[in-house]
């Protein structure tokens, strides 16, 4: 795909919806996400945070979906490819599809070793399989990059 030159409509839109995002107006970054995608649907940016406003609000199916557009369409690496990772793979976690999801985290992870969406969920799904050894260290893991983060506490002690 070529660059694709992005309406104002379609950046004022994105815009919007990245600040409602940013302010926790789930409905409202999403109808402005899917409004820049009517004006250009080819706006990678707008779609990548379209999905992760879908995740935000526990629609793992749509959200795996969108990334998945995503991750075609973006051959020129416009997109953060750890985050783009991390998204599809919680978007699979939450639909129980753990090969799925851990095969995504371990590419991000390899990526960018110092994240800890990663560990954290690598951790909980070798816990689910009943890796304990490995699902222990990479919580502590977790832990130990984040300290501050309370849920790594709690689902270390699950």
């Amino acid at each position: 795909m070529d660059t694709v030159l992005i309406p104002p409509a379609a950046q004022r839109a994105y815009n919007q919806g990245i600040s409602s995002f940013e302010s926790g107006n789930l409905d409202a970054a999403k109808n402005q996400f899917e409004s820049a995608l009517k004006t250009e649907p080819r706006f990678l940016k707008a779609r990548f945070n379209y999905a992760n406003v879908l995740l935000a609000q526990n629609d793992a199916v749509q959200a795996s979906a969108e990334f998945n557009r995503v991750l075609r369409e973006d051959w020129k690496g416009q997109i953060d490819r750890v985050g783009l990772y991390n998204g599809l793979a919680r978007s699979y976690f939450d639909q129980n599809y753990l090969d799925s999801a851990m095969n995504y985290f371990e590419d991000a992870q390899e990526m960018d070793p110092n994240q800890v969406t990663p560990s954290y969920y690598l951790g909980l799904i070798y816990f689910l399989t009943e890796h304990y050894d490995s699902s222990i260290s990479l919580l502590t893991r977790a832990i130990d990059m984040e300290p501050e983060d309370f849920r790594y506490y709690g689902d270390r002690a699950a």
